[in-house]
């Protein structure tokens, strides 16, 4: 009867409303607890169907329960590196045992910490995951995750493999005496035209290059430029000379006595000449280099600059390489790289001769060229180029350490070179100032011990070591799923996959629809404490009612009871 019915039906809105201060309670309780997110009531009606029209059967009320997981709650700073936030959509994966054999659930709770083993885990016991990455930085299974654990990365040391150079050799040092040979050709008066003729054709090679001159009558000499022409004419004696002292590496003059001129020819390298001018002029058939490259890694010159360069191997092991120069001629330095024999594995002598050439400046001071000559040294082992490409531009030479350390590829760079109005003078240069060592880098360390981890907005595990080094460690990704509001709540302010959450997907923060991270951030609950408040006084209110409904029912069927005994 309705009745009977009226009472159930008040029973059953005690017991909804009784669910919903429960669940009001838990949103209170949690009101300070990290990434918790709240949840509502929910109710329902329940029909029971009458079977004639004149009558009316009460259901009551179901309740039920709507947790609002993808409500963003506020973002607070934090002063841990540990601390993370998700700010938009997704979930950090853990696993609640720290092997990671255990259950994996998702959670906003970003807390974390570094447990006695290393391992990062938050106020709830729940174990981070993460990509585990490869020493260049790069996920090695981007189909697993491992539980994030930091202690085992005690130290760590940094390869060079850059190095930056900024120095000035002077422009006022003297050529190096010993380092240049001499040719003298004899010939007519300088001025008398008449002497030269096209019989006095020359061309000579230096440094690999030939240069090519020809006599033409009337014709202006106007000098070599770096990888300009190599074929030019002069008209007299002089003429040839300023060819000659424009070409790198060589130096000519003329010096009259009487009625001899004497062409005066010298150069650090070695030079070739030939062409029918060889006999006409009466030069030599070349020049002896009295310079050899490798000689200020022997000891047979002493180099009138030295920069001393402190590079790290894969080991972490410090090794001096000598960066030496010598004046060879104008605008113009021989320079040689080189380490110690001993340093160097392998067992042919000269072998810590790295690299050796020639470097030229503008006449502004500005780096022009840097040129490794020759291709390979006298002991057969090859010349490494510190520059190369067009434009030119820095190389990595590769060093083999004798101490078991794992091959360097480093790069020497000098400076910007290039021709008049292209070259700088942002690393070597050349002014008539004296030597000065201004700067030099590189980006190399010796063991460090850690010193502290981080995560950053890229979920990045970074650990700091004292040595200044960096290193990441494992990458944390963004879980996302196609309805998270039909996780499956569990202990620990965690959820599980259920069948209507649809799988999990493991992205990385900011990208497919996943939240960015926010880098020493908590997300607090998304609670409010004034709606709590006034849903508690609705749900009261509705409780009282419910009851005056079954105190109500209850009296009338008194009342009908009484008629029935009287």
């Amino acid at each position: 009867m309705s009745l009977t019915g009226a009472l159930l039906s008040g029973v059953s809105g005690l017991q909804a409303q009784s669910n919903a201060m429960g669940i009001i309670s838990d949103n209170i309780a949690n009101l300070n607890t990290i990434g918790y997110k709240k949840s509502n009531a929910t109710f329902s009606t329940l029909v029971v169907n009458s079977a004639a029209t004149t009558t009316y059967s009460p259901g009551g009320v179901q309740s039920g329960r709507f947790a609002l997981i993808s409500t963003q709650g506020t973002l607070q700073a934090s002063n841990s590196p540990l601390d993370v936030a998700i700010t938009g959509n997704g979930f950090f994966a853990v696993n609640d045992q720290g092997n990671g054999l255990g259950n994996n659930l998702y959670t906003r709770a970003g807390s974390f910490h570094q447990d006695v083993q290393g391992r990062l885990v938050n106020s709830a016991g729940m174990f981070l995951e993460g990509w585990q990455l490869t020493q260049a930085g790069t996920i090695s299974n981007v189909n697993q995750l491992q539980v994030v654990s930091v202690g085992t990365t005690n130290g760590v040391a940094v390869g060079t493999q850059n190095v930056t150079v900024g120095a000035n050799v002077n422009s006022s040092q003297s050529i190096y005496s010993t380092a240049t040979d001499t040719n003298n050709a004899t010939s007519g008066p300088a001025t008398a035209t008449t002497l030269l003729s096209t019989a006095d054709d020359l061309a000579l090679t230096i440094n690999g290059t030939t240069y090519t001159m020809s006599f033409a009558t009337g014709a202006t000499a106007t000098g070599f430029s770096i990888g300009g022409a190599t074929v030019l004419n002069y008209s007299d004696l002089a003429g040839l000379a300023g060819l000659l002292n424009s070409i790198p590496g060589m130096q000519a003059s003329v010096n009259q006595t009487g009625g001899t001129a004497i062409l005066d020819t010298s150069s650090p390298w070695g030079v070739t000449f030939a062409g029918s001018g060889v006999t006409t002029l009466g030069l030599a058939t070349g020049i002896a280099a009295s310079y050899v490259a490798g000689n200020v890694q022997s000891g047979a010159v002493t180099a009138q600059f030295n920069d001393p360069i402190q590079v790290f191997d894969a080991l972490g092991t410090a090794h001096t390489l000598n960066l030496s120069f010598v004046h060879t001629g104008t605008n113009q330095w021989a320079y040689e790289l080189y380490d110690t024999d001993s340093d160097i594995a392998g067992t042919i002598t000269g072998r810590g001769l790295l690299s050796a050439g020639t470097i030229e400046f503008n006449g502004d001071g500005s780096l022009n060229s840097v040129t490794e000559y020759p291709a390979n040294f006298a002991n057969g082992l090859a010349n490494q180029p510190l520059y190369s490409g067009s434009p030119t531009a820095p190389a990595a030479i590769s060093v083999n350490w004798a101490n078991g350390a794992k091959s360097s590829n480093i790069t020497f760079n000098l400076g910007t070179a290039g021709v008049l109005g292209t070259g700088k003078t942002d690393g070597l240069t050349q002014f008539a100032a004296s030597f000065n060592k201004n700067f030099t880098n590189q980006d190399g360390a010796a063991v460090g011990l850690q010193t502290g981890v981080t995560i950053d907005k890229n979920g990045f595990v970074i650990a700091s070591y004292s040595n200044g080094a960096t290193q990441k460690l494992f990458q944390v990704p963004v879980t996302t799923f196609a309805d998270p509001s039909a996780l499956q709540a569990q202990d620990g302010n965690t959820y599980s996959q259920t069948v209507a959450s649809g799988n999990f997907n493991w992205r990385i923060a900011g990208t497919g629809g996943a939240g960015s991270i926010a880098p020493s951030s908590l997300e607090e609950s998304n609670a409010d404490l004034g709606d709590e408040f006034a849903n508690m006084i609705t749900t009261q209110t509705a409780y009282s009612a419910n009851s005056k409904t079954i105190t109500t029912a209850n009296t009338m069927l008194q009342e009908l009871l009484q008629i029935i005994q009287g």
